[in-house]
């Protein structure tokens, strides 16, 4: 079954009149699913290695409902909105499972105003600011409708700027926190043209996973990823990957030479979570445009502090920060399986033609 990657809510007023549609990514879950991660077991809350959470749609035809007691804490100062279901709607509840890595560690049904109420709360504050509509027209009724395709991060800018959210998933924001520091977003790229023959000698790994673009690991880079980068065995740590993009002029498959491996600066870790703050993408801009000018940012990596498995890869928080920092049609992620049961793990994924995130082949240049 294909995993659930965003809604559709339809809001109305009272009388059914729709209002306004938001597309929201399941990571607008998050203002709901942490305080349920934060109510496990104290020492199973500490030793969490990869949470992550699957949302997946109830409709009128399934059978009881698992409903346990639970009621999302208020936000102090904030001004409470009477949401309902809409009565057509035949979504009839969200479930909720929490896992770490392949280890599932809750399972709860609860209505769509109740997971998804809470961010609705902020976006609809937001738009009866604006002057779209009052309160007056309430109760508001939302309509949810499943998708198995990803959207972007717009609807996140209607949060206030000051909004901090608690808990092991942060809610995705298009504003960088502290000095921003600017990555020009262009639509069209240019390319030299290259051809994979000019690559010789290569050891492909995976070749029948394939992928998008080819990405080639110089030896150097390989071997430091692999080998001599300093890691840890108790907080996550990753960087950022940089090199140059080209062309194949025979299949205009784009061509990624990683040749360098960058450990980001003052980065936020622990455990379970690696996040880049503005210190990060400061020392990888003051990079490009000195000892690395004409080198462009390729993607980045990071570290799980476990075994690598066929079945667990990037979690969502991975796929979140991929999404929201990493657009160009060139970006992958390397992660790197960091454990005492088995030597370095490294594997790439890329986006598929659907926008997917998969796991693809990768090759290494033999030097010399």
């Amino acid at each position: 079954m294909a995993a659930i990657r965003s809604f559709v809510l339809e809001v109305s007023d009272h009388a059914g009149q729709p209002l306004d549609t938001f597309e929201v990514p399941v990571e607008g879950a998050a203002l709901f699913i942490n305080p349920l991660f934060a109510m496990l077991p104290k020492g199973s809350f500490l030793l969490l290695r990869e949470p992550w959470y699957r949302l997946i749609p109830r409709r009128l035809t399934t059978g009881p409902l698992n409903a346990p007691e639970y009621v999302p804490p208020a936000v102090p100062g904030l001004p409470v909105l009477d949401i309902i279901p809409d009565p057509t709607d035949p979504i009839r509840a969200i479930s909720v499972i929490l896992y770490d890595v392949e280890r599932e560690l809750y399972q709860g049904d609860y209505d769509t105003v109740r997971v998804f109420g809470p961010l609705l709360t902020y976006l609809l504050l937001a738009r009866i600011a604006a002057g779209h509509y009052t309160t007056d027209v309430g109760p508001f009724r939302l309509r949810v409708t499943p998708q198995h395709v990803g959207v972007d991060m717009r609807v996140f800018e209607l949060l206030p700027e000051d909004l901090r959210v608690e808990g092991v998933f942060p809610l995705p924001t298009t504003r960088r926190p502290g000095p921003r520091t600017s990555f020009e977003l262009v639509t069209q790229h240019t390319y030299t043209e290259r051809s994979l023959s000019d690559f010789p000698v290569r050891r492909t790994f995976k070749p029948e996973l394939g992928g998008r673009n080819r990405l080639m690991w110089s030896a150097a880079t390989y071997a430091a990823l692999t080998q001599s980068q300093p890691v840890s065995e108790y907080v996550e740590v990753g960087g950022f990957l940089v090199g140059q993009v080209s062309r194949d002029a025979g299949t205009d498959q784009l061509l990624v030479d990683i040749q360098h491996v960058l450990a980001a600066e003052n980065t936020s870790a622990s455990a379970a979570l690696l996040r880049f703050t503005a210190d990060s993408w400061s020392g990888l801009r003051r990079r490009l445009v000195s000892d690395l000018r004409g080198l462009r940012l390729l993607g980045w990596w990071h570290t799980h502090l476990f075994p690598a498995t066929d079945s667990f890869g990037l979690s969502g928080l991975d796929e979140t920060l991929q999404r929201l920092y990493f657009p160009s049609p060139w970006h992958f992620a390397a992660l790197l399986n960091v454990s005492r049961e088995q030597e370095r793990v490294l594997r790439c994924y890329q986006p598929d033609i659907d926008g997917m995130l998969v796991e693809s082949s990768f090759d290494l240049i033999v030097e010399g």
